[in-house]
């Protein structure tokens, strides 16, 4: 379990970042988060969610700064309430599984397949919210390639989202193969 906790961590970071995603624009926040002024973000984006409580964005992107520091279940929290403010979109669904993904490192052995199972959910709620995302599709093919059978692993669906990936995104497909 140790060796898919760090082979989960490392999809994670490569195949959908947590800290940007292509198609968001980078305010202020994220650029003090990409240099590190954790600080700074941090209070940005209090601001923004002081301003509007129910900004799903904002309460992301707090996910973000809080799994940048290492506080990884204050950052799971933070993105199951953009999940929850949010419920139909595809990226803070991305985001849960993606801190999860990093969460699962922190959790002892016996919980790991609980988080696992976590995982996998909110990859498989990405891609049905939203069957086009490629970033959904390129995680859970990777988990599907990295998790145990157990875990609900299994190099045929992974291949299943490659097939599909080929066809919306080939070098991320090129990538997870």
């Amino acid at each position: 379990m140790k060796r898919i906790a760090s082979t989960m961590l490392g999809f994670v970071i490569t195949t959908a970042s947590i800290f940007t995603y292509a198609e968001a624009p980078i305010d202020p926040g994220m650029q003090m988060l990409g240099v590190e002024n954790y600080s700074g973000a941090q209070a940005y984006f209090q601001t923004q969610l002081q301003q509007d409580p129910n900004d799903a964005a904002a309460t992301a992107d707090m996910a973000k700064v809080y799994l940048a520091q290492g506080q990884n279940k204050t950052g799971v929290e933070w993105a199951k309430k953009a999940v929850a403010l949010a419920p139909k979109d595809a990226t803070y669904r991305l985001l849960l599984g993606d801190a999860y993904g990093i969460y699962i490192n922190d959790v002892g052995f016996f919980s790991k397949l609980g988080v696992a199972h976590k995982i996998l959910a909110a990859y498989q709620q990405a891609v049905q919210l939203d069957p086009n995302n490629a970033d959904a599709r390129s995680s859970l093919a990777s988990y599907y390639i990295v998790a145990p059978g157990m875990a609900g692993g299994s190099t045929h669906k992974a291949n299943e989202q490659i097939a599909i990936l080929d066809k919306i995104a080939p070098i991320q497909a090129a990538s997870a193969r």
